[in-house]
């Protein structure tokens, strides 16, 4: 089993250095230094390699600490409570998300056909050996995560051991039990990939359960921990005996690649599977449509008419959200004192917690791939479409109609923070109304503005309709850091806000001149 372990750990480095080198050759300034047949150097290999190992490395002691501390212990402490048992809580109820969406059996990659189905490398031995290796790898990270932190609120050693050895367990017990109930039922095979609807609602109550119910001094307990780790051991033990014994993993990843349309055809299969999923979604073509309007927009008010399904559907299952959690709010304000005085705090010291429920709400980023998957892929190759004048006039069009979209969740936190505020206690300073409404609403156009930008700027998508462009990805990858970041930064509400209105305001003026600049230029197909 080592030397196959070793093998596929050769192969998925290869792949990763050959996906860094891809990577960099992406970036527009550092490409045109790097030729092709960097591919076979053997001196940027072995770089590649060290790169690869160091992100493994990273994912262990780094990543994993980061998602404790930013997830569970940070949360934990701002809570006027029991640290300890909330952390608890937390941990316990983020290990059962982490369980559902984080299996590494259940997910289909690329790496594992070409082992399995390409290399032909044993596929039980291949399959128990990365998956024990993944274990391991969340054991040691986890481990020394949670003995650190877990030391900080005042929980002894053994739990913050048990906690790592019962996330392992849990994982085990979970997909074990999806594999055998596959196998025993016939059902089709679990793909963490592409979790069902109701999957998605579990997640969210159980997201709401986590962080919510401390909010009302109502939290799980160490006892229960305990309680819980007894069973959790047992099936355990026994769904690792029979992962072991088990002998058709080559069937159930047959099932799993395929379902991914990663064997034959796949940037084919890959194209028609985008565009069927978006048109399952779009209205019935059917359906009659005029605009009273000419040119190009005339041909984005049809566009929009004949997609307003597909364009709207987030923004108002968002709208519907948000208007049941401020009823919700508003309620627990009447119903506990102690609520309303949190509640007013927070309004007054943690508007930057808002930036990054902004960015997670905001639809511009889906509402350009629907784009780009229902006109632009096939009419950017017509070359009147890439005219600098078409470019810009559609851009017109489109900003006004995606910040629109976005306004539709974002009018409503901005009048219900300012009313969750008055009916919390008020403020001595009326200012704070107004920068609460204004800097969401400027928060939502400044998302609105550059997603767009950014589709225009660095079109990221190819003619397979995948997204290529490493570029793209880095930007998405800081505009997600930097409210994360934020999130845990307390500052008085009229500096923030009139600090984000100012910066919007900026940010607008100057992305719309570099799209009107450049967008003529970068907006076309890879």
């Amino acid at each position: 089993m080592f030397k196959t372990f070793k093998c596929a750990f050769a192969l998925k480095n290869t792949y990763r250095a050959n996906g860094v080198i891809f990577s960099l050759k992406q970036i527009p300034l550092v490409k045109r230094l790097l030729p092709a047949a960097l591919y076979k150097s053997r001196g940027l290999k072995i770089f590649a390699n060290i790169v690869s190992i160091i992100l493994e490395l990273a994912n262990i002691f780094v990543a994993k600490p980061l998602y404790v501390a930013l997830m569970i212990y940070l949360p934990a402490i701002l809570y006027q409570a029991d640290t300890a048992a909330v952390l608890l809580h937390i941990f316990l109820l983020m290990t059962l998300i982490g369980v559902i969406m984080n299996s590494h059996l259940f997910n289909p990659t690329k790496d594992k056909y070409y082992a399995m189905f390409l290399l032909k490398m044993d596929p039980r031995e291949y399959t128990l050996t990365n998956y024990g290796y993944f274990l391991l790898k969340s054991l040691l990270g986890l481990g020394v995560s949670f003995i650190v932190c877990g030391l900080l609120v005042g929980l002894r050693l053994p739990t913050c051991i048990l906690m790592a050895i019962f996330v392992v367990f849990s994982k085990i017990c979970f997909h074990s039990f999806l594999l055998w109930r596959s196998q025993r039922t016939g059902r089709k095979t679990y793909n963490e990939n592409k979790p069902s609807p109701a999957l998605w609602i579990t997640i969210f109550a159980i997201l709401l359960c986590t962080y919510g119910l401390p909010l009302i001094n109502w939290h799980l307990s160490e006892t229960i921990f305990y309680i819980l780790m007894v069973p959790v051991v047992i099936f355990g033990l026994v769904g690792s005996v029979y992962l072991w014994r088990f002998q058709g993993y080559r069937r159930v990843y047959k099932d799993l690649l395929q379902n991914n349309n990663i064997f034959f055809g796949y940037n084919d299969a890959v194209k028609q599977a985008n565009i069927d999923t978006y048109q399952k979604k779009q209205l019935d073509s059917s359906v009659k449509v005029s605009s009273n309007k000419t040119g190009y927009g005339y041909l984005h008010e049809l566009f929009v008419k004949r997609h307003r399904k597909l364009l709207t559907r987030s923004a108002r299952n968002f709208s519907i959200g948000i208007f049941v959690i401020l009823v919700s709010v508003v309620a627990m304000i009447y119903l506990n004192p102690g609520i309303a005085v949190r509640a007013n705090r927070m309004m007054l010291n943690s508007l930057p917690l808002a930036l990054m429920f902004m960015y997670f709400i905001n639809r511009g980023q889906s509402v350009t791939q629907a784009m780009f998957m229902n006109c632009d892929h096939s009419m950017l190759t017509y070359r009147f479409y890439r005219r600098p004048e078409a470019v810009l006039q559609l851009f017109r069009q489109r900003l006004r109609t995606l910040v629109a979209i976005s306004l539709l969740p974002a009018a409503l936190i901005a009048l219900g923070l300012p009313l969750v505020l008055y009916l919390s206690g008020g403020t001595d300073n009326p200012l704070n109304y107004l920068v609460l409404f204004l800097s969401i609403i400027s928060m939502s156009v400044f998302f609105s503005v550059h997603h767009l930008v950014m589709y225009y700027l660095l079109q990221p998508y190819n003619v397979e309709l995948q997204t290529k462009s490493a570029t793209y990805g880095i930007v998405n990858y800081i505009t997600y850091l930097i409210p994360f970041a934020f999130m845990y930064i307390k500052l008085p509400t009229i500096a923030f806000g009139s600090c984000m209105v100012g910066f919007a305001v900026l940010y607008v003026i100057l992305s719309l001149i570099f799209a009107y600049k450049h967008a003529p230029k970068t907006f076309k197909l890879r």
